[in-house]
Parts: structure tokens; C-alpha cells; sequence
């Protein structure tokens, strides 16, 4: 009997394909994300020392400010313009090709659209017309309505612009990461925001038997330990203000903790093992039912 060769499916395509098959809806998505997110785990920029010392980064942290918060971060906007050109590259082959400059199939629309949208970009980008620089500086500071702003004065997408700054930031986020990681060593951090780059907490996952509760950051993928009964946005501790929502069928695999003082709430997953970083963003995008649960209950992802 001859031998057959099965086909080795990347870990990411195959939890994404996982997915989509049990919620349709996240097919688009998936797709989308199948092609990016294996991109983006394999990029590697050469990042030098930020040059942070423990004794700064205790006093940043025992103030309740992320390490990365007022660093000068060192970035060349090389190697992710040029990232940037490729994931748009992708994205335009996403295009059904009977449709990419034509009306094509009412299916294909949203695809010709954002492959429309992509090529404006790259194009703009290929001929050194949007300064590059200046933009990975207000992704990291998180100006989205100046980005907004630039594109809009480009008449490019603003929401595709800002999301592939946003990927073009990750592979400095998670090497900035591991750099600073190990500075935390044995303070808490019960905030909603990552220790590391400030980003919004929006995971939460309880491990193994004993059900520890720890946030991810879906930015940097920074992991920290938090308190199990209280509100990451809040502080509130009151059992009888914090309570959890629960998805129809899933209730040992997911959960929304919602907070009636803030009205702020936390998705959260069991898992045996932390998530690993580049998981986080398909994770995020399993969890999209938890959103729809808990805003419909009059709860909001992130507080003032």
C-alpha cells in the first residue's frame, strides 16, 4: 500500500478552521485572519534594549503606570512599512479575482471592497506618500482619530489603516514584552490595563483545577495574575455588585464577569494553559458571542 502524505495544517489555520465550522458567522473572519496571523507570528524585527532598570520600572509600576509609558521606543520604520505593503498585498488576494475591479458575486462584495481598500493603501505606501513614521507613533500611543485624520486627508480606509498599523506594531510589542516581562517579578497588578504597554485588558483566563485567575493583553500578550472577585476595570470587590453571564450550551468553556458599580465586564475562558501569545487574536475572535451577551445586558468592554 503506497504511503500517503497528510497535509501539515498550521496550528493557526487549523483552530481557525475549527472555529468558523462551528460559528459560520466567523467565517469572513477566519479567512481573513488565516492569512494574516501565521504572517505576523513569523516576523521577527531586530529590536534593541529599551534600557528600562528594575529600580524604574518598580517605581512605574508601584504608580500604576505600564512600563512602556513615557519610553522612548526605539523604532525604524523599515521593516514594518514593509510588512505593512505585504499583509495589503494579501489581503488584496483575498479578492475573488472575477471580481477584484469589476461588480462581481453580492458574496464577494465585502472582500473586493476591503481588497479595494488594501491596494489604495499599499499603493500610497509604495510611493512614499504617507509618512510611515509618524503614523507607528500614534499607533503606539493609541491616536486612533489622528490616524483617522491622516487618512481620511489620503482618502484611504481609516479603520483598515489603523488596524494594519496596529499589526505592524505587534512583533515590537511582544519583543518589548519579553524584555520587560521579567521586571514585574513579585508585585501585583490588578489593573485593567497591561503592565506593559497599557493596552486594554479584554481576556481574562482561569487555569488548571485551582481556577487562578490571570488577564492577557491581546496587544503584547503580556499574562498577569489578578484577583478572582473583583473588577479589573473598578476595584469593586462586592460579591453582591459582581456577578457572571453565561453563553447558552458553554458555560464550562466561557464566561462574562460584569460589574454593576462600573457596568464594565471581562470575558474569560478555562483553559489548563496559559493561551499562547500568538493565539491571542484568534481567541479574541472566538469570543465575539461574549460582546454580544454582555452589551446587550447594558455592559460596556472598557471604563472611564
Amino acid at each position: 500500500m503506497a504511503n500517503q502524505t497528510r497535509e501539515t495544517v498550521d496550528p493557526i489555520v487549523a483552530r481557525l478552521r475549527s472555529m468558523a465550522q462551528a460559528a459560520p458567522e466567523l467565517r469572513t473572519a477566519a479567512r481573513v485572519y488565516e492569512t494574516v496571523l501565521p504572517l505576523l507570528r513569523d516576523v521577527k524585527y531586530a529590536v534593541p534594549p529599551l534600557g528600562i532598570s528594575k529600580d524604574e520600572a518598580r517605581a512605574k509600576l508601584q504608580a500604576g503606570q505600564p512600563l512602556l509609558s513615557d519610553a522612548a521606543l526605539p523604532i525604524d520604520d523599515g521593516p514594518p512599512r514593509r510588512l505593512i505593503i505585504e499583509l495589503a498585498e494579501q489581503l488584496e488576494n483575498l479578492a475573488p479575482k472575477r471580481g477584484l475591479w469589476s461588480r462581481g458575486e453580492p458574496e464577494d462584495q465585502p472582500a473586493v471592497t476591503r481588497a479595494v481598500a488594501a491596494r489604495q493603501i499599499r499603493v500610497e505606501l509604495e510611493s512614499n506618500k504617507l509618512n510611515v513614521g509618524q503614523l507607528l507613533a500614534m499607533a503606539t500611543g493609541g491616536d486612533r482619530s489622528s490616524i483617522r485624520a491622516a487618512a481620511e486627508e489620503r482618502q484611504l480606509n481609516a479603520d483598515l489603516l489603523w488596524t494594519l498599523l496596529q499589526f505592524a506594531m505587534r512583533p515590537f510589542f511582544h519583543a518589548w514584552r519579553e524584555q520587560l516581562t521579567p521586571l514585574l517579578g513579585d508585585l501585583e497588578w490588578n489593573q485593567a490595563r497591561c503592565y506593559v504597554c497599557g493596552g486594554d485588558a479584554i481576556i481574562g483566563e482561569l487555569r488548571g483545577n485551582e481556577q487562578a485567575a490571570h488577564v492577557r493583553c491581546v496587544l503584547c500578550g503580556a499574562d498577569w495574575s489578578v484577583l478572582r472577585l473583583r473588577c479589573v476595570h473598578c476595584g469593586n470587590e462586592d460579591h453582591n455588585t459582581l456577578s457572571y453571564l453565561y453563553p447558552e450550551g458553554r458555560r464550562e468553556k466561557w464566561r462574562v464577569q460584569v460589574c454593576d458599580r462600573c457596568k464594565g465586564y471581562l470575558r474569560i475562558q478555562a483553559s489548563f494553559e496559559p493561551t499562547r501569545p500568538e493565539f491571542l487574536l484568534v481567541e479574541d475572535l472566538a469570543m465575539l458571542h461574549l460582546d454580544a451577551i454582555a452589551q446587550a445586558q447594558g455592559y460596556t468592554r472598557t471604563t472611564a
